[in-house]
């Protein structure tokens, strides 16, 4: 005697279902949707125990992602570095050069101008310019002196006078 075997007949609702299922199995390689698919999974234990191959393809979708970002991570700072080593530091050592320079030309431009006027290059403090000097030296010269400020230039000529 044959058997008959029930019909199921499903709806189509059912069949939607499972075709949006089966489109999840090809899109588990999306990490943003293997997120949203491993949260509804966790809540819902029965999708979870129906489509086991799906929640473990989106696991190691999340994993790889994290594991691809990770790299790019240190990819970037190991060219950040290189970058740094090329570009920043022979520029810095330049900046450097170039002060010491500047400080090397300053102290032979004031020792020059120092004896150019006539006193030693040990006259002078180091670092003081010439025109700090000649003003240092002229208030110094002034205090010492016995005459008022006004009388100077005379007392200077009664010495030329007196020398001739």
């Amino acid at each position: 005697m044959e058997q008959k075997r029930p019909y199921f007949r499903r709806t189509p609702a059912a069949e939607e279902e499972e075709k949006v299922w089966v489109s999840f199995y090809r899109n588990a390689g999306d990490p943003h949707l293997a997120a949203e698919l491993i949260a509804h999974m966790d809540k819902d234990a029965d999708s979870r125990m129906q489509y086991p191959g799906l929640y473990l393809r989106c696991k190691q979708s999340v994993r790889r992602n994290r594991e691809r970002e990770a790299r790019a991570k240190r990819i970037a700072s190991a060219l950040r570095m290189v970058l740094r080593l090329i570009a920043l530091a022979p520029s810095s050592a330049v900046v450097t050069i170039l002060r010491k320079m500047r400080a090397v030309v300053r102290f032979s431009g004031n020792v020059v101008l120092n004896v150019c006027d006539g006193g030693t290059p040990a006259a002078r403090p180091l670092g003081t310019p010439v025109a700090k000097q000649a003003a240092m030296a002229s208030t110094s010269s002034a205090a010492t002196s016995p005459f008022p400020a006004d009388l100077q230039p005379a007392a200077a000529a009664a010495d030329i006078a007196k020398s001739a």
